[in-house]
């Protein structure tokens, strides 16, 4: 089992690929996926900050309140 450490920096890895596939993505003028990722990125910041700050799983949702 991950501690909340690992947790954070694994969804903090995984938010820098989605945001480098964005890149290439852009680069390729594929504006519309390149969007996509980058929503994928901030849901999965999003995450890690709230793990770190409650240390505990954010719940199911796509409510951002």
């Amino acid at each position: 089992m991950m501690s909340i450490s690992e947790k954070v920096e694994y969804w903090l890895d995984i938010a820098d690929y989605d945001i480098n596939t964005a890149r290439s993505l852009q680069k390729n003028r594929r504006y519309l996926y390149t969007v996509f990722m980058c929503q994928q990125a901030v849901e999965k910041l999003l995450k890690a900050i709230h793990l770190h700050k409650f240390a505990k799983e954010s719940p199911r949702s796509h409510n951002l309140v």
